[in-house]
């Protein structure tokens, strides 16, 4: 794994005061030799792992240090036993640089797990496909389910069609806003995004842990969006991944600013606000009222209706394009 999400969750951890790192573990996390761990060195670990920083560590001027740092013999004529050094990746806190096992534990004398892994757990990680009009963009949720499993990172790749979708790094962000989360994406070609997320805290169960925005550029029916690999807490849990993407949604009416539409079920959205009656999706027509267009009108959405009979109506409907009872 080396350097990855992981490190910078221990780093995090560590700032907080939640954990305590062993003096080579410290050496691996103070990655811009500033002589002290801190949430900075976890947004420098992050980034790394995505491969936005590919070179040394900013302030670093290495790749590794070494356990004592040098040996110095006066006087070598014979051999000496117990010369060993201990190799530290710098960044790498959990010390498994390398093949797990024998390396990783030789490296850093670590509180992680260094052994070789066997996940005695298995989460969730899962997008939803969102209705969505050609030309718009929404936040698509990459939602974890963790049960009781403590989790702190993940790192992943999430593969894309960039003829269909766009997104930017900058449209990658956290799923909370507490601030115990640092979240970096790195698009390392078009529609292939590395992610990784580390967090000081366990990250929250059926909840969003990243928020994707995605532009939606041309779309005839469906585009996927895909967990293509993932990683959480270096492997320590399984990870298991529901595909997800965006469904194209057909106009119905365009005039105006709000543009009436159905999805492939016929359930109706005003832009991409799915309209509701009562808290149930509006699907082809309410009893002998038929919809017509939807507008905002001075600041109110108002949904045009007619009835049975040829006669014509507007309906008001609140924020959320739902209304209980248009009489």
């Amino acid at each position: 794994y080396g350097i990855s999400a992981f490190d910078a969750s221990l780093v995090l951890r560590s700032a907080a005061g939640l954990v305590s790192l062993t003096t080579n573990q410290q050496l691996a996390a103070d990655v811009n030799r500033n002589g002290s761990v801190s949430a900075l060195d976890a947004s420098y670990i992050l980034q790394k792992s995505v491969g936005l920083i590919t070179d040394r560590f900013p302030g670093a001027g290495k790749y590794w240090d070494f356990v004592p740092a040098e040996r110095t013999y006066a006087d070598l004529t014979s051999d000496r036993v117990g010369q060993d050094f201990t190799a530290v990746l710098i960044g790498d806190v959990s010390g498994n640089w390398g093949s797990l096992g024998a390396q990783g534990e030789s490296s850093i004398s670590s509180t992680a797990t260094t052994q070789t892994i066997t996940p005695n757990s298995t989460a969730t990680l899962s997008l939803e496909t969102i209705d969505i009009l050609p030309g718009t963009s929404l936040p698509l949720p990459l939602v974890l389910s963790r049960g009781a499993e403590e989790i702190y990172s993940l790192d992943a790749l999430i593969e894309y069609d960039p003829s269909s979708v766009s997104i930017t790094q900058s449209d990658v962000t956290a799923g909370t806003s507490d601030g115990s989360m640092f979240i970096v994406a790195n698009i390392i070609e078009p529609g292939r995004l590395r992610l990784a997320v580390a967090s000081s805290q366990p990250l929250p169960d059926q909840q969003a842990i990243a928020s994707l925005t995605f532009t939606v550029n041309t779309l005839a029916d469906v585009t996927p969006i895909t967990v293509k690999t993932a990683s959480l807490d270096e492997g320590r849990v399984a990870a298991t991944s529901i595909e997800g993407g965006f469904a194209a949604l057909t106009p119905i009416e365009n005039d105006g600013q709000v543009r009436l539409s159905r999805n492939r079920n016929g359930l109706f959205y005003a832009n991409n606000k799915r309209l509701k009656f009562r808290g149930q999706p509006v699907q082809a027509q309410l009893a002998a009222w038929s919809l017509l267009g939807a507008e905002t009108v001075e600041g109110k959405n108002i949904a045009f209706v007619r009835h049975a009979s040829g006669a014509q109506h507007r309906w008001s409907l609140d924020s959320e394009w739902s209304f209980e009872d248009p009489f």
